[in-house]
């Protein structure tokens, strides 16, 4: 078994998230000890190994760089990372040790829920908006509805203040724009999302979920600012 470069760069991105996870045949999962923001990514197709815990997810992607085509073998409590001659033993962590990291679904959840903010990003804009709060060393991300656009703000704080602020309007695959005067908050230490076109859909209740193209689905909590 081999995970593809994608994969890996996802599993690389969830480590941001939390090193510690359990790998799953079906999915990736990564979920903050705050419970502020978790990742959630289904294969395409699912590998045929027994589900396996990671303490350092980082120290493993390290182990796999090692190899330039390293085969996997899933065995009782140990990884056999491989290729030709050359092998890394691997020791994986007990799965009851580790079972509070393990990041749920939250996928049923958040499609009962009400969402007041339901519109595209696409990855140029998302790139700006990170490139801008690294300027302005800015801590929020603000999203509001402005008549029938949606307006996010990057700003340390609340829009119309005199903190220097960045601004993208979108007009265009907006699908729900009801929030009316509330406008929600997100931490940019939570925006830990990789690179790539979002569909974006956000709920008063304080959660927010961004979906990429590649069936990776990160959800963030929000606050009401």
């Amino acid at each position: 078994m081999n995970f593809s470069e994608s994969e890996l760069a996802i599993l690389r991105n969830f480590a941001k998230i939390n090193p510690t996870q359990i790998i799953k045949p079906d999915h990736f999962g990564a979920k903050d000890p705050s419970n502020s923001i978790i990742g959630h990514y289904k294969f395409e197709t699912a590998y045929d190994f027994e589900p396996f815990g990671l303490y350092e997810v980082p120290m493993f992607l390290q182990a796999l760089e090692t190899f330039d085509h390293p085969d996997i073998e899933v065995l009782n409590d140990r990884l056999v990372i491989s290729e030709g001659n050359s092998k890394i033993t691997y020791f994986t962590s007990p799965l009851d040790l580790i079972k509070s990291s393990e990041a749920p679904d939250l996928s049923k959840k958040f499609s009962k829920l009400d969402c007041e903010l339901d519109f595209d990003l696409s990855a140029d804009k998302l790139a700006t908006i990170h490139k801008t709060a690294s300027i302005f060393k800015a801590q929020y991300l603000f999203l509001e509805s402005d008549d029938d656009a949606i307006r996010l703000t990057v700003s340390s704080d609340s829009p119309g203040t005199s903190a220097n602020s960045f601004d993208v309007v979108i007009r265009d695959n907006i699908r729900a724009n009801n929030l009316d005067d509330v406008i929600l908050k997100i931490p940019f230490t939570e925006m830990r999302v990789l690179p790539g076109d979002y569909t974006v859909q956000a709920s008063a209740k304080k959660i927010s979920k961004w979906s990429c193209f590649n069936n990776v689905d990160y959800y963030i909590g929000c606050a009401i600012d």
